[in-house]
């Protein structure tokens, strides 16, 4: 006999699980142009639903306020390094013409703004994927520097009320679309290889340390 849920969020949400996931993100944006076109996309829809389904399975509580093994009681907000500002703005247009870049045509589209539908905004991909993960990379960082409860706030506040949930659910139904006009691409003799010969046009390509461990500044190359 079904059960109704009173509260449909996972009390034990797994935080530390959800932040590989963020790295797994970052790690598909930083190889982008080493991927077919198509394929990058499929891939992309494929965290952007992951993300979307474990956001709405976040507790709207933090679990590591008061948390004794918390680093981050207590700790004043950390200063931002001008130099470290620098680098992730640089990163974050990266990330932006990556994307653009793949989803060539398909990158602007227009979307009804709830709840006046009378108003239809036009919204790129490559907006909507940079707002999304520079919302995600900042509790990333907080994690990564002991601030759990910070980080966890980031990413619960983010998905309801901030930007990453919304920019997550507004670029999967563009990826939804997009994506499946391109299923047939990926399934042709040397699909893999078909975008290598075009590399040469695309943005230069540039590896990004995130430096989330340490609390550097991205290190470029």
């Amino acid at each position: 006999m079904y059960q109704p849920v009173d509260f449909p969020w996972d009390a034990d949400f797994d935080f530390a699980d959800f932040r590989q996931l963020v790295q797994g993100l970052a790690e598909l944006l930083g190889t982008a142009q080493l991927r077919d076109k198509s394929a990058f996309l499929l891939e992309l829809r494929t965290y952007a639903a992951r993300l979307y389904m474990l956001g709405t399975q976040m507790p709207p509580w933090s679990p590591f306020g008061g948390d004794e093994d918390s680093d981050d009681s207590g700790m004043p907000d950390a200063e931002v390094d001008p130099r470290q500002a620098y680098w992730r703005a640089q990163h974050i247009a990266h990330v932006a013409d990556t994307v653009k870049y793949c989803a060539g045509d398909d990158d602007a589209y227009h979307e009804l703004t709830w709840p006046d539908e009378d108003k239809v905004d036009r919204t790129t991909l490559s907006g909507e994927i940079t707002r999304m993960y520079a919302d995600l990379t900042k509790g990333a960082r907080e994690w990564d520097e002991g601030r759990l409860d910070d980080a966890a706030f980031t990413w619960i506040h983010g998905f309801e009320e901030g930007d990453w949930g919304e920019a997550c659910l507004s670029a999967l139904r563009c990826l939804h679309f997009c994506v499946a006009d391109r299923v047939g691409l990926v399934l042709l003799p040397g699909a893999g290889t078909r975008d290598a010969e075009t590399t040469q046009d695309a943005a230069p390509s540039v590896e990004v340390d995130l430096g989330m461990t340490t609390g550097g500044a991205p290190s470029v190359h």
